[in-house]
């Protein structure tokens, strides 16, 4: 029996700093009662890519611009190559292009296809963009004119509401403060929805990373126009104020515990490291730099949106919240800067063999790329292609750094004690088809998650029935999700 033991949600507290430990074996887990309690363990993150990603047809074999076909929305075919194999079954190497850059993690990948938002639509094609953005994470499937801009919960929500967290207390990021509903009803900046905050529901989204950080681990103040974390207003961090306590605790510690305690602390430092070398710009107001470097310029998007991925995986793996959503840009919308954005993040080779980059100069990046991607314009398409490598290079930052930190107790990576995923609100784009909608998803071990896999549901299966299922798998109680209660065969267990 252990003679050192500390509660499962203990706080290091220092001039005022709480900082919540990761998971270690010498914590005291909560007591068991007959009264019903809120479920525990549960971290689930989604990854939305804005304007989507090319869904029809890629054939690898090709070097033309016949490479690039195109699929009739009602052919479950849709999307092969492109983010899912041509044949169900174990994931073999190379991943389809879109998914390059997680391969090595694909042996802790599972992909999806035949799901939709709206199985009754004989095409998938009737609705906008902002519904099937509202859509993505609520499986509310709305019909008729005006279709409102009130949703019920998305299933982040319906997890956390099951782990007693108060409603709009998760972590909702998206770089862009963009929103609106097209005059039909949705959200094109929002996809977490809960019900308990009222109004339309809307989760508030945090477009500031030092906003974030700061809610989970410190205060940012400023003096003399530099960025402090931390309660006082010296040049001490967030970690020097509990370093006292931290030292303390770990001589208590057996070498699996300080190991992963270490871990948790080194990636606090390091995103540190990154806020405080905004200053003096960044606080209050302005987000952190990161690889980019904070300029004021068109790639501060993508040095918001990396810094977000670190947060969120720090976040996770050390349970300061384990629930979030992260969207990489609002739905519809577009800038010039994405030129410079590509060119910077994106390493997409295209036909030419030349890496491709973006040109357009326009206002409307959306419609430049979303509209005009047919097979007859494979310059569009590359630029579509560069544009999702860019923002799955960020998917694949924030699971690998769930993956990099020690192993739990109970063997596991943070990733493989989490389900990650990746997906957009329409199957193509162009075409706005929301069935075969992608999904992928990775860790899940845990949850019995059958890993390394590629699974074809039937065409039009219902995007609510499968977050039902997961639901479930991650033993959320509940007898339905927005009406949804159908388990899908081949997915966990």
């Amino acid at each position: 029996m252990r003679k050192f033991q500390i509660p499962r949600r203990t706080f290091l507290k220092g001039a005022g700093v709480s900082l919540l430990l990761p998971t270690l074996d010498v914590m005291v887990q909560p007591r068991t009662s007959m009264a019903a309690a809120p479920v525990t363990g549960q971290r689930y993150a989604a990854f939305f890519l804005s304007l989507g990603m090319w869904g029809h047809g890629y054939d690898p074999t090709k070097n033309d611009k016949t490479r690039y076909y195109e699929i009739k929305p009602s052919d479950p075919k849709l999307g092969t190559g492109s983010w899912h194999p041509a044949q169900p079954g174990a994931l073999t190497s190379p991943l389809p292009v879109h998914l390059a850059p997680l391969e090595s993690l694909s042996e802790k990948m599972m992909i999806v296809s035949g799901l939709s938002t709206l199985p009754n639509d004989p095409d998938g094609t009737n609705e906008t963009h902002t519904m099937p953005t509202s859509e993505w994470l609520t499986a509310a499937h709305k019909t008729g004119g005006n279709h409102g801009t009130t949703y019920p919960d998305s299933i982040d929500q319906y997890i956390a509401n099951a782990m007693g967290f108060t409603p709009g207390s998760t972590l909702v990021l998206n770089p862009s403060a963009f929103d609106d509903s097209e005059g039909t009803g949705g959200h094109s900046g929002y996809v977490s929805f809960n019900s308990g905050l009222g109004g339309n529901n809307v989760v508030p989204k945090i477009t500031d990373p030092m906003k974030a950080f700061n809610q989970l681990f410190g205060k940012c103040s400023t003096v003399g126009g530099a960025a402090q974390t931390g309660s006082a207003t010296d040049d001490k961090s967030v970690l020097d104020y509990v370093m006292g306590s931290v030292s303390a605790l770990q001589k208590n510690l057996g070498k699996d515990d300080s190991a992963r305690l270490d871990a948790y602390l080194q990636n606090i430092r390091d995103i540190e490291n990154g806020l405080t070398a905004a200053a003096p710009v960044l606080c209050p107001t302005t987000p952190p730099t990161y690889d980019p470097a904070l300029t004021g310029g068109p790639t501060d998007w993508l040095a918001k949106l990396r810094m977000m991925a670190d947060i969120v995986a720090l976040a996770m793996a050390s349970d300061a919240m384990p629930i979030a959503t992260l969207m990489t840009d609002s739905e519809r919308n577009g800038d010039p800067a994405y030129a410079a954005r590509v060119a910077y993040g994106s390493d997409f080779v295209g036909i030419n063999g030349t890496k491709v980059t973006y040109s357009s100069k326009s206002l409307d990046t959306h419609f430049d790329i979303t509209h005009q991607a047919f097979v007859s314009a494979p310059q569009i398409i590359e630029e579509w292609f560069a544009y999702t490598r860019l923002m799955m290079y960020v998917a694949q930052r924030l699971a690998v750094k769930l993956d990099s930190f020690p192993t739990e107790p109970n063997g596991n990576t943070p990733l493989d004690n989490s389900i990650l995923q990746i997906g957009c609100c329409h199957a193509h784009a162009t075409d706005h088809t929301t069935h075969n909608l992608p999904v992928i998803l990775l860790g899940g071990k845990k949850f019995k998650m059958h890993q390394g896999q590629y699974l074809q549901v039937p065409m039009n299966t219902d995007l609510g029935d499968f977050y039902y299922t997961m639901a479930q798998a991650m033993q959320v109680p509940g007898t339905d999700f927005n009406g949804h209660n159908k388990s899908l065969p081949g997915l966990f267990g």
